[in-house]
């Protein structure tokens, strides 16, 4: 009987709190590094959840600027795109390390970019299992006979 121990995603044991996650790491891990690494199901949805609630208050403070300083129509719209453009990205980066991380194509991001079917692909996608398996040799960290 084998029992195979599958290393984590921050070089701890199973089970160990993450200590000293700094902003580096978490820009580096969310915006930077989109052709390496993979996101689990955790990180799926703690990226998700990060980015609804920036979407919530950006837009919120964005509409408290726009009435109280009388904001042109152009100037919403240059708000908008500046306050959209980074958790794009990260959308993209975040979306293509969950694929890598089922063992597929970082390129099945794509159907996300459809409006109504991405969102339901979005979900599908974050509730799926990790594929250990798709590491190409690298899953197994040991293996101990019993």
């Amino acid at each position: 009987m084998y029992i195979y121990e599958y290393p984590s995603q921050s070089g701890l044991e199973p089970n160990t709190p993450r200590r000293g996650n700094s902003m580096k790491s978490f820009f580096k891990k969310y915006f930077w590094e989109m052709t390496t690494g993979r996101l689990t199901r955790n990180d799926y949805w703690s990226a998700v959840l990060g980015a609804v609630l920036y979407g919530i208050i950006g837009g919120w403070v964005l509409g408290v600027f726009s009435e109280t300083w009388n904001w042109s129509d152009e100037a919403i719209v240059v708000a908008m795109i500046t306050l959209l453009t980074p958790i794009y990205w990260m959308g993209v980066v975040v979306q293509v390390k969950r694929t890598r991380d089922l063992g597929i194509s970082g390129w099945w991001y794509l159907p996300t970019c459809i409006p109504y079917a991405g969102l339901v692909y979005g979900v599908i996608i974050g509730l799926l299992p990790t594929n250990y398996f798709a590491r190409k040799g690298k899953e197994i960290s040991t293996v101990v006979t019993a």
